[in-house]
């Protein structure tokens, strides 16, 4: 169990208040996070069985998350907490989990991707894009990633076996919750995306963004519905970091603000590459566009700076929503 996976965990339980009773699916405590990988807490009046493999501290039934022992229907809450990459058949799992949940039941995921081997057998590793393919099954889906925008550490997700009127609005605001709440890497949304432009050479400087400084960067947009710009950055300081802000607008008409996104990133942050969403773009194919970074709070405590080639050109990549 890892502290920003219990973080995930606790803030989708608040959100979406995951119906009893619960059963979670690689409940063992394995040595040394006795007690601290215990969930029980997060879901008070609920009842809670622990299910794993093997006997242990955690576990209450011992049973193969491919072929669970329960009734169809019979679940408020499954939570798969840093669980699934142990899983021999992970889109077994994920059937059986979609089988015994109730048709207002939740599922709550949180995976590795970036992560060293561990606890073995440690079988898989998921994308986004791979997680998300895996739970189709269910009809309101909610992934997101933890860490760099392209090498995230931890997937996760959110999902419920029937639709919810409510869940799109709720799995939307996920990420600014998440951010409110102190929580150290940003929670980035899951969405198909296609890369339209990149530039990243490796021969840097690091331009370091004080008071009324920018740096910017044009480029050609190849597909419809651009949404998203990476950009590599530093941060070094006071853990808060520092506010990016994000300005797009067309080359032919840059007085007009096409987007505007507001990013705070914790320090330390060194190399990492950080997402910019924003609601797609239509008409972008064929058109030039600019990006424009700054990072006006001016916060003495920390040092922002992009990754700039030294030809002049900011390390970034710029994608377009696709059909999934």
């Amino acid at each position: 169990m890892r502290d920003d996976a219990k973080a995930f965990l606790a803030l989708c339980v608040r959100t979406f208040d995951p119906p009893g009773p619960v059963i979670e699916l690689g409940a063992l405590q394995v040595p040394g996070q006795e007690g601290y990988a215990d969930l029980r807490p997060l879901f008070p009046g609920r009842a809670f069985t622990g299910v794993d493999v093997v006997a242990g501290p955690g576990v209450d039934r011992i049973a193969d998350a491919a072929a669970l022992d329960l009734p169809a229907a019979s679940v408020g809450t499954v939570v798969a907490a840093d669980s699934l990459e142990h899983m021999a058949e992970p889109a077994r799992a994920i059937g059986e989990i979609h089988r015994v949940l109730a048709p207002d039941g939740v599922c709550l995921l949180t995976a590795p991707f970036v992560f060293p081997i561990h606890h073995p057998p440690d079988y898989w590793r998921f994308t986004p894009e791979g997680l998300a393919r895996l739970l189709a099954p269910f009809p309101a889906v909610a992934v997101y990633s933890l860490g760099d925008a392209q090498w995230p550490h931890t997937v996760c997700a959110v999902v419920r076996r029937g639709a919810h009127p409510g869940f799109a609005a709720r799995a939307a605001a996920l990420p600014a919750a998440w951010e409110a709440s102190g929580q150290f890497d940003p929670l980035v949304p899951f969405v198909p995306v296609v890369s339209v432009a990149r530039h990243d050479t490796g021969d840097v400087v690091l331009e370091a963004l004080d008071g009324e400084r920018a740096v910017t960067q044009a480029f050609d947009c190849a597909a419809d519905g651009l949404c998203r710009i990476c950009l590599k950055l530093d941060v070094e300081g006071d853990r808060a970091g520092r506010e990016a802000v994000l300005a797009v607008t067309d080359a032919s008409a840059p007085a007009a603000l096409l987007a505007e996104v507001r990013v705070r990133i914790h320090a330390p942050v060194r190399g990492r590459w950080v997402a910019f969403d924003f609601d797609p773009l239509a008409a972008s194919a064929g058109r030039r566009f600019v990006v424009r970074l700054t990072s006006p709070d001016g916060a003495p405590h920390a040092r922002l700076a992009p990754h700039v080639a030294r030809g002049g050109a900011l390390s970034f990549e710029a994608f377009a929503r696709r059909a999934r």
